[in-house]
């Protein structure tokens, strides 16, 4: 197999697969990446980490002579070829391998021959034979990982709460993560799915989904045991995650929200992270004081003697039987991750209990997504 192809381009696919792929593995194979010749005269690049997920990237590139009688494919190591190729210009490059599975590149300047594996021996790729496919616009998609990636939980313990729920329905496709802490439930109301299904995927693999060329809309394709993210030139796919994810819905629905609270993200976010370097270094406990036309912040470390308070301005509709003013504890960072990945100016927060979770919305909705979040307070510490 013989083609020539830009190094800028190839970069771009490499970077993009190599993404894959396990840094620590006993396999040298599976630090490889696969290079083949497909069936429609493309370059197939594959990575895997063998039990987590798989991509693969398909490139135009320009092949010498006609396709082989047999498959033309080799594995290649990831870490000599990626180092390669950045260190390389905007230029043009050959790559030629023979059957003893050495990989020659050739550009103006030199030549460079790396050993590889044959590439038949390479992990198989899982197939998706979907039972569901969703249709989503892929900015929204990469939106919604990004939105809630910060509440995904990090305990293998609670295996599910490492992953986003993908809840097919409707009238949308619902995107959920939580820790228990916060939660944040991204709705993608212009998903096209074709039936309802619930559907845990493991949350680290999906943070390199905009690293993926492709098409501007991703087709999701759901099987019993993974779930495949296609962007036509390009794929991700993952193997689901076998647990239940909390009932959230049961959460939601028993809130009694009534007091709402209006106020600029933010000055909130702002006096959120200042008042918490004055906290205790345990949890990061500050307070919140909450009155009809102002908020106080407070935080207090009575270990160093240190203090520290804000007041900013907001707007507070109390319900007719509760007394006009809230006093609620929060953990800063998660309180402040909250509003870091809220893009509205102001924000509303729709409180009950000072014990229950708060519900918060941005004041305007991105185009084709509704959006909200949870946020848990803490018992008051005086001693935090």
């Amino acid at each position: 197999m013989k083609f020539t192809t830009n190094s800028k381009v190839l970069t771009r696919a490499l970077e993009s697969v190599e993404a894959a792929i396990k840094q620590k593995t006993t396999l040298p194979i599976a630090t490889c990446i696969l290079l083949e010749r497909d069936e429609d005269d493309h370059l197939r690049l594959a990575a895997t980490n063998l039990h987590l997920h798989s991509i693969v990237e398909h490139l135009k590139v320009q092949f010498a002579g006609p396709p082989p009688e047999r498959p033309a494919r080799i594995a290649v190591p990831a870490s000599y070829l990626l180092k390669t190729m950045r260190s390389l210009g905007d230029e043009s490059v050959t790559f030629e391998y023979s059957d003893s599975f050495r990989l020659t590149i050739t550009t103006e300047r030199g030549q460079y021959v790396v050993s590889g594996f044959d590439g038949g021996d390479f992990p198989a790729i899982p197939g998706v034979d979907p039972l569901h496919k969703v249709e989503i616009e892929r900015d929204l998609l990469l939106k919604a990982i990004a939105t809630s990636s910060f509440a995904i939980g990090q305990e293998p313990a609670r295996l599910a709460m490492t992953g986003f729920l993908f809840q097919l329905r409707e009238d949308g496709l619902y995107i959920v993560a939580t820790d228990s802490h916060r939660l944040v439930r991204f709705k993608v109301t212009t998903a096209k799915c074709e039936g309802t299904a619930d559907v845990v995927v493991p949350g680290a693999p999906l943070k390199t989904l905009g690293r993926l060329s492709g098409q501007d809309t991703c087709t999701l394709k759901v099987s019993k045991h993974h779930v495949c993210f296609d962007f036509g030139t390009a794929s991700l796919t993952a193997a689901r995650i076998d647990a239940p994810f909390p009932k959230y819905e049961r959460v939601v629905s028993l809130l009694k929200n009534e007091r709402r609270l209006t106020v600029n993200r933010m000055d909130f976010l702002a006096a959120v992270q200042r008042t918490a370097l004055f906290a205790g270094t345990t949890i990061q406990q500050i307070r919140v004081d909450v009155s009809p036309d102002s908020m106080k912040v407070s935080a207090e470390d009575l270990e160093r003697s240190h203090s520290a308070f804000e007041t900013i301005p907001c707007e507070f509709e109390d319900s007719p039987e509760e007394t006009g003013k809230l006093t609620l504890a929060f953990n800063a960072r998660y309180l402040a991750g909250v509003l870091q990945n809220i893009d509205s100016d102001d924000v509303i927060i729709l409180w009950g209990k000072a014990d229950k979770a708060g519900i918060v919305h941005p004041t305007e909705q991105i185009p084709g997504a509704d959006l909200f979040m949870l946020v848990m307070p803490i018992a008051l510490n005086r001693y935090a």
